[in-house]
């Protein structure tokens, strides 16, 4: 969670036109360490939306109600992955693939999957 926390600050320093030093004494890192995160900004490393994966394990680290965690994901508008089509080879993974990792890694009971796949909005 600490590295991703820290690429969503890194990434919006960037949008504010901030620099790498500003940000590494705001932030009470190495000059360095910032370089490296903004770096990551600029190619484009873990920003975007929120995704599950990253709202199951920070409900996890941040002790939430399960209730709360439940209904966040059952809001979740989840993509499936998709599999190439012959003679292609591969997966794509979508962000329900997501939820069933946090179930296998124990971030998730067997019935909070089930509660959240018996309420999929397909």
């Amino acid at each position: 969670m600490a590295r991703i926390d820290a690429l969503r600050a890194a990434a919006a320093a960037v949008a504010a036109g901030r620099s790498a030093e500003e940000f590494a004494r705001v932030e009470c890192i190495s000059v360095r360490e910032a370089s490296r995160l903004f770096s990551a900004v600029h190619q484009g490393e873990g920003i975007g939306d929120v995704r599950p994966l990253e709202i199951i394990l920070r409900a996890w680290v941040e002790g939430s109600a399960r209730g709360q965690l439940l209904e966040h994901l059952a809001a979740y508008p989840f993509s499936f992955g998709v599999s190439a089509p012959y003679p292609h080879d591969g997966y794509s993974p979508g962000t329900w693939d997501e939820v069933r990792l946090a179930a296998t890694m124990g971030y998730l009971a067997e019935e909070e999957l089930k509660y959240l796949a018996e309420n999929l909005d397909r």
